[in-house]
């Protein structure tokens, strides 16, 4: 067991060790992280590992047995992000362990994991997000007379779609109202999340959210012009850019694991 736990450790320090060579001496890279990336790091969960069958006192069957750790399996529509993403995750949290990457998150981006009422990240055995660092970056400034214009609606509709769409865009800056002028109104939060990234010295906006690279690559030119210099990327292309190695999230199982665990490979799960 031993052995195994010093394996996943080294498999994610060799994985992430060309972009920490890479990014040696210079300044960290600061990445606002989405919720679809923290959301898909939850890669573990606990099951019931049945042991033999014995007879009680009244001979009764018993099964024996014990939970443990082991893969969580992956819906057939998230098969992209579970094989070609998440196995970039734990090499991207070690950089940040190690100084060389800094992850944030926002006010609005916690206030969209509030209204995922089934969101936790904690929830399941392991989520590779759960010891990294991830900083709360400082609100941006907005009009004092649009705050206090929506003060008595600020929790109506709270978990509707178009109740935090207009709570936004009656106390958004001006700037950024131009922007949403010219997007598609669902696109609204989403292009806010890399609008807080420009304003916060972020370089990268970090998602799995491939509607929302394909949106922004499909907006006005003004548009991208305005957001930049912040990049849209998956973990994949920025670990591309890296150097970093994928390591498949059921080789992961041992890590830091003070009880029992389970080696075997995530299954997908098949569209009913």
């Amino acid at each position: 067991m031993k052995f195994q736990k010093w394996g996943a450790r080294t498999m994610v320090r060799l994985a992430a060790f060309p972009g920490r060579r890479k990014l040696s001496g210079s300044e960290p890279i600061r990445i606002l992280i989405d919720n679809s990336v923290l959301r898909h790091g939850q890669t573990h969960t606990n099951a019931w590992i049945p042991g033999e069958t014995v007879s009680s006192g009244g001979g009764i069957p018993v099964e024996l047995g014990h939970r443990a750790r082991v893969p969580r399996n992956y819906e057939e529509k998230h098969k992209g992000i579970y094989e070609n993403e998440v196995p970039f995750f734990a090499p991207l949290a070690h950089l940040a362990e190690c100084g060389c990457l800094e992850f944030f998150t926002s006010s609005e981006l916690i206030a969209e994991r509030r209204r995922q009422r089934n969101y936790n990240r904690f929830l399941f055995g392991m989520n590779l997000w759960s010891k990294t660092l991830i900083q709360t970056l400082p609100d941006l400034p907005r009009p004092a007379i649009g705050r206090r214009s929506i003060a008595p609606q600020l929790f109506q509709h709270y978990h509707s779609k178009e109740g935090p769409i207009e709570r936004l865009l009656a106390t958004a800056d001006s700037d950024f109202i131009q922007i949403a002028e010219k997007i598609s109104r669902k696109n609204v939060l989403d292009f806010y999340h890399i609008w807080t990234a420009k304003h916060s010295n972020c370089q990268i906006f970090l998602t799995t959210d491939h509607t929302l690279k394909r949106a922004l690559a499909s907006a006005p030119k003004t548009v991208q012009k305005q957001l930049q210099p912040v990049r849209v990327l998956a973990p994949s292309e920025l670990s591309e850019e890296l150097g970093l190695r994928p390591v498949p999230h059921h080789f992961l199982t041992p890590l830091d694991a003070d009880w029992f665990y389970e080696m075997r490979q995530a299954q997908m799960i098949p569209r009913k």
